[in-house]
């Protein structure tokens, strides 16, 4: 169910993830296919996601939340979601969002590039595709540190839409067993739950495929919710998404599968 590699790293001078070969390309484009979750283990320095993490435990403490209109040019912002009335999947989360053309806290931009150009090469799309801006065809990488706290952090178990991006790609900026116990990241297969947090240490990168059942069970649903002191499961996402569905319109393949 789970396919590990060991030989993708990042390379920050050249902000690419470097030491694979066309066959690993494949192989994890086929995995994908079957609907398997891929993991890279040890792609990003534990301690580069350690100091995202702090500057955005920092930033959110010091500045107010906001919600702006995503369109060209948006600044970074950060945003509250418990269980949003309009939201297409119901979630109790907080994120950073940092978009390519802007200044990030603390690298972690050029991080999601380099996943975005992996993500790009298994998809079979342009090197470069979103790494610019948005594109014509109206999709854009929404780039995100995202927060699930300790108390209650979850998301409610869905299915994403295939569109262009053929595999989610995520890195993991936490461990289940050190920045939580119970919950965290899992997908459905043949009926089955699979815990996929337990497999992951900070620095390791997964993807899969978006038709997959997959949800965040609740992160330490025993505890009182915190958000403000950085306890919980945490992700560096470049997520891949059609704009328009920033903009309250509905994208066919998109299912909550709990309400």
């Amino acid at each position: 169910m789970i396919k590990v590699f060991e030989n993708f790293k990042y390379d920050k001078q050249n902000v690419r993830i470097n030491g694979y070969t066309p066959r690993d390309i494949s192989d994890i484009r086929q995995q994908i296919s079957n609907e398997l979750v891929v993991v890279l283990k040890g792609v990003f320095a534990k301690e580069d996601l350690q100091r995202v993490r702090e500057n955005t435990v920092s930033y959110i403490a010091e500045n107010p939340p906001t919600n702006p209109m995503i369109e060209a040019g948006v600044t970074n912002f950060w945003r509250r979601d418990d269980n949003p009335a309009k939201s297409a999947v119901k979630r109790v989360k907080q994120f950073f969002a940092s978009f390519y053309w802007n200044d990030d806290l603390a690298g972690e931009s050029d991080m999601m590039k380099a996943m975005s150009v992996l993500r790009n090469e298994i998809a079979g799309l342009p090197a470069t595709y979103t790494i610019a801006g948005m594109e014509p065809d109206g999709f854009m990488t929404y780039g995100n540190v995202t927060h699930y706290p300790s108390g209650g952090g979850k998301l409610n178990k869905h299915q994403d839409p295939p569109n262009k991006q053929f595999a989610v790609i995520i890195a993991s900026m936490s461990k289940k067993g050190s920045d939580f116990e119970q919950g965290g990241f899992y997908v459905e297969m043949d009926g089955n739950k699979l815990d996929i947090d337990q497999h992951l240490d900070v620095g390791d990168v997964y993807l899969m495929n978006p038709n997959c059942v997959h949800g965040v069970d609740a992160i330490d649903p025993q505890k009182t919710l915190d958000w403000d002191s950085g306890s919980g499961r945490w992700i560096l996402f470049p997520a891949l998404i059609e704009v328009k569905t920033v903009l309250g319109q509905k994208v066919e393949g998109l299912r909550d599968l709990e309400q």
